[in-house]
């Protein structure tokens, strides 16, 4: 992808900061947002290489309605009939001529002859050192499209200084006779300027080219001299040996304009990427949050409830093994699966219990009548139970030693009545164990599958069905969903985050190429 980005003949090179951004565009066609910065960039190479090739002239562009003598003007500076004198429309591009050495006078089409030709005379008005504006006497006030253009060749050059780059050129003041009637035309128009564009102090002046031509033809130099050329030719040559030492200025001027319209450009398009990435993230950030208690909630309610399962199939194990005479005496025990004991206990020998069974499942569930020694002890806060003595005094087996097979503490030598009674409470703990169970795995068998569904049919969590069973560490599996999610709600955000960061070697560029430019202009006038 990109733009010209190979082309050697650019007169700015790409920053090899934006091929940052290639990586970023997972499609095969041109991104629009180059598409954007490459025009403005390559309007300001334009711009820029026009600039410098019109620092090599001083030039004379000469602006007027049709018909009122720029033409013939023209010829009268240069001295001969170069440039076409009609009363229809001829001049349709802007038509150069070397009045001296490193000097062009420029003729441009007629204001408000056309559309397309104002377009044409606006190039040569913005580029031009030096504006004759012409009109004739014979017209009497301005044209307001006369007016309006003379306000937008103004605005062209952006200077207080314009002023000292424009003239006024009356002409045909052979066809108003009466110099007071001329003066009083001059007055009206020179105030309307004032009104109108906000311009005053510039040199005006009276011509009549007919004049001059007759002069010329018949070698009269009274002629010559009354047709005024000769004054406006002199003032011209000295305006133009003022400005050459100030073309640099002048350039440097432009240069500098240029730069800023780009860089005015790049940055309406850096605002409005940061505006959009501001809006985005709020958004993302709302969908984030909510999808984030979605997963959550749902991973940690599935862990909690395996972990329950897990616990009452612990609870099996150790009831059953409690029942079994060979229970605790496995040589490999295994209670990763908690396979629950089937066995048939007609046969059992059993004597005596863990302690933890006692405590925890056996004396809970005894219902026996005291006797009076044991409820005077009571009634004092004592018991005469020797396993319960034994359980205050710390004696006795934690649940996690029980899972290994790892008991120190167990009951007394129990008789046969004894045994039976407590193997009927545990029995009667294993069934409701058992129910406890059957029931959590169905819930759970159900909560997955109805868990699958709502991520499967969810554009977010689709991708992420295959971790609901992939990771057993609960933490990591929110984490990792969360990333996949995470991916796909800032997705946009992410690209103009990088959009963002890749505009910004755009205009770096056309900063440091217009100060390099502009080195190399002074270091030239200095050498």
């Amino acid at each position: 992808m990109g733009i010209n980005k190979n082309n050697n003949n650019n007169v700015i090179s790409i920053s090899g900061k934006r091929q940052i951004y290639e990586k970023y565009d997972d499609t095969n066609d041109i991104n629009p947002l180059e598409v954007d910065l490459d025009t403005i960039l390559n309007q300001y190479k334009k711009n820029l290489s026009q600039i410098i090739d019109d620092k090599r002239y001083v030039k004379i562009a000469v602006a007027g309605r049709m018909n009122h003598g720029k033409s013939s003007l023209l010829n009268s500076l240069i001295g001969d009939n170069i440039f076409k004198v009609q009363d229809i429309r001829e001049t349709t591009a802007n038509s150069r001529y070397e009045l001296f050495e490193d000097v062009l006078l420029v003729d441009t089409p007629g204001l408000d002859a056309n559309i397309n030709d104002d377009t044409i005379a606006n190039v040569a008005y913005e580029s031009s050192n030096i504006i004759l504006f012409v009109h004739n006497y014979n017209v009497g006030d301005f044209h307001k499209g006369e007016l309006e253009a003379l306000k937008r060749i103004a605005d062209f050059h952006n200077s207080e200084a314009f002023g000292d780059r424009f003239i006024l050129v009356l002409t045909g003041k052979d066809s108003v006779n009466d110099q007071n009637d001329r003066e009083l035309i001059k007055l009206k128009l020179l105030k309307d300027i004032k009104q109108f564009c906000g311009l005053q102090n510039f040199p005006t002046f009276e011509v009549s080219n007919i004049t001059f031509m007759k002069g010329k033809l018949e070698n009269k130099e009274k002629l010559i001299t009354y047709s005024g050329i000769p004054t406006l030719l002199e003032y011209i040559t000295s305006k133009i040996d003022e400005l050459k030492p100030l073309r640099t200025k002048q350039t440097i001027e432009k240069i500098r304009n240029i730069q800023a319209t780009a860089i005015n450009l790049f940055n309406e398009i850096l605002q409005n990427k940061t505006v959009n990435l501001d809006s985005e993230l709020i958004d993302a950030d709302k969908l984030y949050e909510e999808y984030e208690r979605i997963v959550t909630t749902s991973i940690e309610y599935l862990f909690d409830q395996e972990k329950k399962l897990t616990y009452h199939k612990e609870e099996v194990y150790l009831l059953e093994n409690s029942i079994n005479p060979n229970g605790f005496n496995k040589k490999n025990p295994s209670i990763s699966s908690f396979g629950l004991f089937k066995g048939n206990y007609k046969n059992s020998k059993v004597n005596k219990f863990p302690r933890y069974i006692y405590k925890q499942f056996i004396k809970p569930n005894l219902k026996e009548e005291k006797s009076p020694a044991e409820g005077i002890f009571g009634f004092f806060g004592r018991t005469t139970d020797p396993e319960i003595i034994a359980i205050n005094r710390g004696l006795v087996d934690a649940r996690s030693n029980l899972l290994r097979n790892k008991i120190k503490f167990w009951t007394e030598l129990l008789d046969d009545t004894t045994v039976n009674k407590y193997i009927l409470i545990i029995k009667s703990q294993l069934s409701s164990e058992r129910q406890i169970i059957n029931k959590l795995s169905e819930s759970i068998q159900f909560y997955k599958l109805d868990l699958y569904d709502k991520f499967s049919n969810d554009f977010l969590l689709k991708d992420t069905v295959y971790l609901l069973e992939y990771n057993n560490v609960k933490d990591k599996k929110i984490n990792e969903i969360l990333e996949i999610v995470k991916d796909k709600i800032y997705g946009g955000v992410f690209k103009l985050q990088n959009e963002i960061e890749y505009i910004k070697p755009w205009i770096a560029d056309v900063d440091n190429f217009s100060d390099m430019t502009i080195s190399l202009l002074e270091g030239l006038d200095y050498s």
